[in-house]
């Protein structure tokens, strides 16, 4: 595989369950950190590989 290959991960059929939590910071206004959160949000669900949910579902969650 070349350096700038990237390498696809093989999908099963149990999805892992990650909480994306508000981020914050600095410098940047609320409004963007708000949309950042967010299209890091969609960007996960988008990679169909990860199941996003909540905070308070993750706390639901049994291992």
């Amino acid at each position: 595989m070349a350096s700038d290959d990237i390498a696809i991960p093989v999908r099963t059929s149990e999805l892992a369950n990650v909480a994306a939590v508000n981020l914050t910071a600095l410098e940047l206004s609320v409004s963007k950190v708000a949309t950042l959160t967010e299209n890091l949000r969609g960007a996960l669900v988008e990679t169909e590989y990860i199941r996003v949910v909540s905070r308070g579902d993750m706390n639901r969650i049994q291992l």
